[in-house]
């Protein structure tokens, strides 16, 4: 498929993406025809829209982010099409961006385990043939050739332990990547290495009928909007990015319903004050920009709905830390 190796590092949803395409294309076997067929035909995430339509979040550290975003995927696409040599034209732009969109907004990722139980197995019974031969043509001791094959066997298992603190599994897995997020439930999806299979668990309890939902981690509007092209409402790990004055202080960090301030950099103690103003300011720049219509209606809707959640989380944070300072 490629004629030369990428000179740019490939990201894994890059390398998925492109999996992704191959097999659509008919380039791979259709092992997952199936599957291939509930994909969306289109996707609308932000790295799509105007800059005038990003203007309408209201918040220029995620409009930068997206933009640089925006500057990565071009990248890889002028990397790929150059290294593609496959029988049929390079996919164009459009369609290699709709797989990095489909690959990053499903995919699901954890630390690897190393080879699945039956590749282990196949390996054990080959090193005990081999052990067993060189007993029976070499005339070893049968002492030296356990000693062998047990230090073998352990250092295959070392090496497994340290690969997996370093490597992560990457993977589309059908069915589970139709489950919507909520952040008000826990969930967890992990590779069972015995049974060579992924395994869904939740700590959430649901009704038959009731709608099932996972947790995608952690994240914020700013993630779930950039990346899976949607906004939470009441999100549990809402956060705003906030920069800070006070006096000859400034910091930059994340402000949380409860009034807590991470701080991401840097220099100098910056107090509640400053906090609530810097909130009151940000406030009114998100709804100012809410007179604002130019885009299309969709990701008009979108960016009123991220905006109305911004301000619902300062308006809790600056009543929280104005409690603290009564």
């Amino acid at each position: 498929m490629f004629s030369r190796p990428s000179p740019l590092p490939c990201p894994r949803y890059a390398k998925a993406g492109v999996l992704l395409l191959a097999e659509r294309s008919g380039q791979l076997p259709p092992t997952h025809t199936a599957y291939l067929r509930l994909l969306p035909e289109t996707l609308d995430t932000p790295v799509l829209w105007t800059d005038s339509e990003l203007d309408l979040l209201a918040n220029p550290p995620m409009q930068e982010k997206i933009k640089q975003q925006r500057r990565e995927w071009a990248d890889l696409y002028t990397a790929f099409s150059e290294a593609y040599c496959g029988p049929s034209p390079a996919p164009d732009k459009q369609t290699f961006l709709w797989a990095l969109q489909c690959v990053r907004s499903r995919a699901f990722s954890g630390p690897h385990p190393g080879p699945p139980i039956q590749q282990r197995l196949a390996s054990g019974a080959a090193l005990c043939t081999l052990g067993a031969a060189y007993v029976v043509w070499a005339h070893v001791p049968l002492e030296s050739a356990l000693n062998a094959a047990i230090a073998a066997a352990l250092f295959n298992l070392l090496y497994d332990v340290l690969l997996s603190g370093r490597r992560r599994w990457y993977a589309l897995l059908p069915g589970v990547d139709s489950i919507n997020h909520s952040s008000h439930v826990e969930s967890d999806v992990a590779y069972r290495v015995f049974g060579d299979s992924f395994e869904l668990t939740t700590g959430s309890s649901f009704q038959p009928g009731e709608q099932v939902f996972i947790s995608y981690g952690l994240q914020s509007n700013d993630t779930l909007l950039q990346y899976y092209g949607f906004v939470e409402q009441d999100n549990r790990h809402e956060r705003v990015q906030l920069d800070v004055a006070d006096g000859e202080s400034r910091a930059q960090g994340l402000l949380g319903p409860d009034g807590s301030f991470q701080r991401v950099s840097g220099m100098g103690e910056v107090g509640r004050q400053a906090l609530v103003q810097a909130g009151e300011a940000l406030k009114a720049q998100l709804l100012l920009a809410g007179k604002q219509s130019s885009g299309s209606a969709e990701r008009v809707a979108l960016a009123a709905e991220y905006r109305a959640e911004k301000i619902r989380c300062l308006e809790l944070a600056i009543a929280a830390l104005n409690r603290a300072l009564q």
